[in-house]
């Protein structure tokens, strides 16, 4: 029995040994199989940001070409109208130029018959007709609005 005082201590050492092995080889695949799923949960968060981000993509660069698109409608538009363009800054100068004369004209006209100018001559504006007043009161009635007589109304004395 002298060996078994030896043997048992080490026999006891090595199913130690076993049992640490085993114990430390579960917990190295339960961490991992925990890691494991907090990648597979962060990929698949990545993922659907850039599904996100490539749909956003896509709708920019729809819109950048529909913006192309009517830009260039636009340029045909502005291209094909230049030629108007141009016609009508000829006929604004002529029209401006016929104005011109045409002021000229008259002043020399006003001077050959000897008249001044219409601001410098007369007191004031015409004296208005009877008949325009009897249209406004004419309009007034036809509109539903009544006067009241009796407010200026005075009695005699």
């Amino acid at each position: 029995m002298s060996s078994s005082p030896v043997l048992l201590p080490l026999l006891l050492l090595l199913i130690g040994l076993a049992i640490g092995v085993v114990i430390g080889y579960i917990g190295a695949i339960s961490r991992r199989t925990t890691v494991d799923r907090s990648d597979h949960e962060q990929v698949a968060q990545l993922r659907a940001q850039a599904a996100q981000w490539q749909a956003r993509a896509e709708e920019l660069s729809s819109r950048t070409q529909v913006a192309e698109e009517r830009a260039e409608r636009d340029g045909s538009v502005l291209r094909a109208l230049a030629p108007v363009r141009s016609q009508l800054e000829q006929v604004g100068a002529r029209v401006e130029s016929l104005e011109k004369q045409r002021a000229e004209q008259h002043a020399a006209l006003a001077e050959q018959l000897g008249h001044r100018p219409a601001a410098q001559s007369g007191p004031g504006p015409l004296p208005r007709p009877p008949w325009r007043a009897h249209c406004a009161r004419a309009q007034r009635a036809a509109c539903g609005v009544r006067s009241n007589w009796l407010a200026y109304w005075r009695p005699p004395g």
